[in-house]
């Protein structure tokens, strides 16, 4: 099936659902389904707590890094691991929009993300979490998509993990550098292929990423 009169998106997030719904087994099919049929109709949701408490976080370290110096900062009753964060962005662009239209089997897609903090060098991405694990942003597609599109040489994952709610027990950075574009772009395709094949063998999921996801 090729769709002419647009180009079709695909992001991280939306690649993300896909694969937890195909590697879900037992209980959790109907859930995983039902959640990225949420994802493709751009359903309303409400943040869990750990989703509000990042979005406070990124918020918070984004203002540092825009209304205080790195003489300010010391001087702070802030925890190392936060002004550690602040310094890695200070200087970046924040939110920035990426986008790439590519043909792919004959199908044009928009190849899409938002960087938390863009260098022209280096894009990172501030992320939070109970428990750190390495290979859990190793092998996530976010950095492989976003590097591919800003044909961006080097990806980093600032990564605080806490002990509860407000505080930070680890400043851990993950780091994925690149330096050959067309091997990461033949990989990006693979994954937009398996992707749309697999959206296209499913008439509900089809009709709802078609008419609600990529209405952008």
């Amino acid at each position: 099936m090729i769709i002419e009169d647009r180009s079709l998106l695909f992001t991280a997030s939306i690649y993300d659902s896909y694969q937890w719904l195909i590697n879900s087994r037992g209980s959790y099919i109907e859930k995983a389904y039902n959640d990225f049929m949420r994802q493709l109709t751009r359903a309303s949701w409400t943040a869990t707590p750990a989703i509000q408490r990042g979005m406070e976080f990124e918020k918070a370290v984004y203002q540092f890094a825009e209304d205080k110096s790195s003489e300010q900062l010391v001087d702070m009753p802030i925890s190392e691991e936060v002004k550690q964060i602040v310094e890695a962005v200070r200087g970046g662009e924040f939110q920035k929009k990426l986008k790439k239209i590519e043909t792919i089997d004959g199908q044009s897609f928009c190849l899409y993300g938002k960087a938390d903090v863009f260098f022209s060098n280096c894009i990172k991405d501030i992320k939070t979490t109970n428990v750190f694990k390495r290979s859990k942003y190793e092998n996530s597609i976010q950095h492989k998509l976003y590097c591919y599109i800003a044909r961006v040489p080097s990806f980093e994952y600032l990564v605080a993990e806490f002990q509860d709610k407000e505080i930070i027990q680890h400043f851990e950075k993950v780091r994925i550098d690149y330096s050959d574009f067309e091997q990461l772009g033949s990989l990006i395709k693979e994954k937009v292929i398996d992707f749309w094949n697999f959206i296209q063998n499913d008439e509900e999921l089809l009709n709802a990423y078609l008419n609600k996801f990529c209405l952008y």
